[in-house]
């Protein structure tokens, strides 16, 4: 019999009980337990790679929410001009109500046509000593004209580069038989940010001339037509 440590060879009664070398003395059974593991290791099994943790998982998901929230706040006015003019198209009046402040802009309207009539009499009542009542005639026919033409369908003609129709005239001349081409609201209207609550469409006149500004201001995350600057 052979020692496993050492190789010693001896009669197995040499080895006693339990099995022990008479030499290096070491047991028989815990060298040869040894050797085995050294000759025949066990399988490790390999290390379990780590998952994503939930909360970097959760983040990416906030920093996903947030990017897209800000890109909606930053097209919001341009979504809403699109809609406006998509309502104007189909004659929805009650799309565009959704998205336009008819009394603020009527108020602002009539602000405007006031003032040009108070201009415009200063030179031309200078010398008539019934300029006041004029100026008062003329200030009540402003508001009756401003009611009048502020309507869907009057801002969806303004939308188009037209001049309102103004009460007791004809409105627009109409155009030559060359020109059959109809504009459609906002169309190649120019549009962008002047200031973090203000969006402005401007308009060119059909007919050439200065343009129509349309400004749209923020309610929250929403926006509204609330003005319309007309050339005078």
């Amino acid at each position: 019999m052979q020692c496993p440590k050492c190789l010693h060879e001896a009669a197995q009664e040499d080895f006693g009980q339990p099995l022990c070398c008479p030499k290096c003395g070491v047991f028989y059974a815990k060298a040869l337990a040894a050797k085995q593991r050294r000759e025949n290791p066990a399988p490790v099994d390999p290390a379990p790679i780590p998952g994503p943790r939930k909360g970097g998982h959760m983040k990416l998901v906030a920093a996903l929410g947030a990017f897209l929230f800000a890109g909606y706040v930053i097209a919001a006015p341009y979504i809403t001009v699109y809609q406006i003019r998509q309502a104007a198209k189909a004659s929805d009046a009650d799309a565009l109500e959704q998205h336009i402040d008819f009394p603020s802009v009527r108020e602002s309207l009539k602000a405007q046509m006031n003032a040009h009539v108070m201009e415009s009499a200063k030179t031309e009542l200078a010398d008539n000593p019934f300029a006041a009542f004029g100026v008062a005639f003329a200030s009540a026919l402003v508001d009756r004209m401003v009611t009048a033409f502020v309507t869907p369908a009057g801002l969806a003609e303004m939308m188009k580069g037209k001049k309102p129709a103004m009460a007791g005239s004809a409105g627009e001349e109409k155009g030559s038989a060359s020109d059959t081409h109809e504009r459609e609201p906002f169309e190649g209207a120019d549009m962008g940010y002047q200031g973090p609550n203000r969006f402005v469409v401007t308009v060119t006149n059909a007919k050439g001339g200065d343009p129509a500004r349309f400004i749209l201001k923020r309610s929250g995350i929403s926006w509204q037509l609330s003005d319309v600057k007309l050339p005078m």
